[in-house]
């Protein structure tokens, strides 16, 4: 499971301070007794934590997200491997560190809150974000979905989409979709009352370019490499 490193130190002296323990404190902020620990005994916190939780745990924390998010160098450190620059850059570097832990798309109000900025301390850093990033063809993208990184062309999109390849290459494709596939060519698919579950794996399948449409574009068949695959002249 993927995380980041934080401050737990921080953290676990705001607990004591408060008198509050960490099973208290992770049903206050949305956090989960596990994730809280994970902060406290480990400095990290999961990726896969929302915004929302983040805004909660500082706000019941009275930690900035500075002191939060800034890891505290461990105990035979000099100090911490990357220390955060100051000024707009340092405001820049904190909003791409942000935005990598959680890849969605964020509202700009929750943003600022989680951040402890207005809104204007965060417009400022994404001009400078931009200004950064511009030459690694990345961009902090606002739409009315909200904020995030986004690459500035799609050659990462179709790297994925090569890795995606490759790593079907090596691992297969999971039980479900082999199935799928069984089932068409043994002709016992309806693909018309399979409910939402089948869609969903025949249009991944489609993607995949595994299965394709008849002549007629209403039936679904296998391609030509998948017939190859189970021996079909």
């Amino acid at each position: 499971m993927k995380s980041v490193p934080v401050n737990g130190g921080a953290l676990r002296q705001r607990l004591l301070d408060m008198g509050c323990s960490d099973r208290a404190f992770a049903d206050r902020t949305g956090l989960g007794l596990t994730g809280i620990r994970t902060v406290l005994l480990r400095g990290h916190l999961n990726t896969s934590t929302t915004l929302t939780v983040l805004d909660s745990v500082l706000r019941e924390s009275g930690l900035t997200a500075a002191e939060f998010l800034d890891p505290a160098p461990g105990p035979h450190d000099d100090g911490p491997a990357y220390s955060t620059p100051t000024g707009t850059t340092g405001d820049a570097a904190m909003l791409a560190h942000v935005l990598l832990a959680d890849p969605r798309r964020q509202d700009r109000t929750v943003l600022a809150r989680a951040l402890d900025w207005d809104y204007e301390r965060l417009d400022a850093a994404l001009r400078t974000a931009d200004t950064i990033f511009g030459d690694l063809g990345v961009e902090a993208h606002e739409n009315a979905m909200g904020i995030a990184l986004r690459p500035l062309d799609a050659r990462a999109t179709e790297a994925t989409g090569r890795l995606t390849v490759l790593r079907d290459h090596e691992d297969g494709i999971p039980n479900g979709a082999a199935r799928v596939l069984h089932d068409l060519w043994a002709g016992e698919l309806d693909d018309r009352g399979g409910g939402a579950d089948l869609l969903l794996k025949l249009g991944a399948l489609r993607r995949r370019g595994l299965v394709e449409t008849d002549t007629s574009g209403k039936r679904l068949t296998l391609s030509d490499d998948v017939l190859f695959a189970f021996d079909v002249s």
